[in-house]
């Protein structure tokens, strides 16, 4: 069924960086290792230009809170050492670097357990994995909605999956400028004892794997690293003026939108069924006023696809439908055109399964995708699994007969 989505299109980039009294916000995933935010943190103040941001926010398990504290807010107070150092002597009074262990600043994911919420220690389930994905599209939609807001979210930190969503959640709601970084620590220091957490701290004599080390020495071996982000959110702008309610309905949203725009300003004409007498064995389409040939059989299935569209009947849902549905059309069409008496006998005959289906609709869009622009644009609307229709408005076909 053609998409009844809004079309939209790209909007201009709205800011690249944050203008004079934006704020920069560190939104971290974190597991069981804590350092990666201090990590992230002093590697960001040595960029060039120096970023400090004003606030930090973990999302985390009750596991990962816990190490938190003991870690970062423990008795040798290393949060408050890397304050110190970053931020100079007026460190007790600056604002930037907003962080502490207060439940709005390290948020443990929750999950529904009946009619309860419970805290998530440890990633176990697929309703874990549920709760950190809408998690992480409720506090990322906060930040990243708001202009005067730079985010950089960290996937160093969490579990894989933590970071893979994050990841995911990125994509879809980054604005320009906003990051994503991973952070990497090599020489050892990943598994010196005492810990190591940054490399001006207080606790300088530490133990690695190949004998000792000096925490100062670490400054060649933390590495920043940027993972490329596309922003699609330009492409459904308009759909995130409220916060998605899940991380489900934000995929949706976001492809149903992709899928719009692919067909805005497509148009398909599409001649009879019937070749002209001469004409040995193409039929010939238009897509956006290119002329595409198409063998017999693909030009059928586009032609089927499209009339249904043309009357905006609703798509099926199972390919087995759509085999039924078409071995009556393809009887009537042999009527008129009997170089389609092979192809109508096929599918009669009960050999033509939903799987063969998969594999002609395939065939088309390949030849789509070889012919030009528009009919790479086309093939990405074609019928697909769970999608059995052709996502084109009714008054962007043409049918002659």
């Amino acid at each position: 069924m053609p998409s009844t989505h809004k079309k939209s299109k790209p909007r201009a980039a709205t800011r690249k960086a944050p203008p004079p009294g934006g704020r920069t916000v560190l939104v971290a995933v974190c597991g069981l290792s804590p350092a990666v935010l201090t990590e992230t943190i002093w590697a960001l103040s040595h960029e060039n230009p120096r970023v400090i941001p004003d606030q930090i926010i973990a999302l985390t398990t009750e596991c990962g809170c816990r190490e938190i504290n003991d870690q970062l807010f423990g008795k040798d107070e290393v949060w408050l050492q890397l304050r110190a150092v970053l931020l100079g002597p007026g460190h007790a009074n600056d604002r930037r670097l907003d962080f502490d262990n207060t439940p709005d600043r390290v948020k443990i994911i929750h999950r529904r357990d009946g009619a309860r919420r419970v805290p998530i220690v440890d990633l176990t389930s697929h309703e874990d994995n549920k709760a950190i994905a809408d998690a992480l599209v409720d506090e990322l939609w906060t930040h990243t909605s708001k202009p005067d807001t730079r985010v950089i979210a960290s996937l160093a930190g969490g579990y894989k999956t933590m970071s893979a969503l994050c990841l995911s959640a990125m994509q879809l709601l980054a604005a320009p400028g906003d990051r994503v970084t991973h952070v990497l620590l090599g020489g050892g220091f990943e598994q010196a004892r005492p810990r190591f957490f940054f490399p001006e701290q207080r606790q300088q004599d530490l133990s690695g794997p190949s004998g000792p080390l000096h925490a100062r020495d670490a400054t060649t071996k933390i590495q920043l690293i940027d993972v490329p982000v596309i922003p699609l959110r330009r492409w459904f702008e308009d759909l995130l003026h409220t916060k998605p309610p899940s991380y489900d309905v934000l995929l949706t949203q976001g492809s149903a939108a992709l899928d719009a725009n692919q067909s805005a300003d497509l148009r398909l004409e599409l001649g009879p069924v019937v070749l002209p007498a001469g004409v040995k064995s193409r039929h010939v389409v238009a897509i956006n006023g290119n002329p595409v040939r198409l063998t017999p059989d693909q030009f059928a299935y586009l032609r089927f696809f499209a009339e249904r569209a043309r009357k905006t009947e609703p798509a099926f849902e199972r390919a087995i439908d759509v085999v039924e549905e078409m071995t009556g059309w393809l009887f009537e069409v042999r009527e008129r055109e009997p170089r389609y008496y092979r192809m109508s006998e096929a599918f009669e005959s009960g050999g033509f399964t939903a799987e063969s289906l998969g594999k002609r609709i395939s065939d088309l869009r390949r030849a789509l995708s070889k012919s030009c622009a528009a009919g790479r644009r086309l093939a990405t609307v074609l019928p697909c699994k769970g999608r059995w229709a052709l996502q084109l408005p009714a008054e962007a076909i043409m049918l002659r007969d």
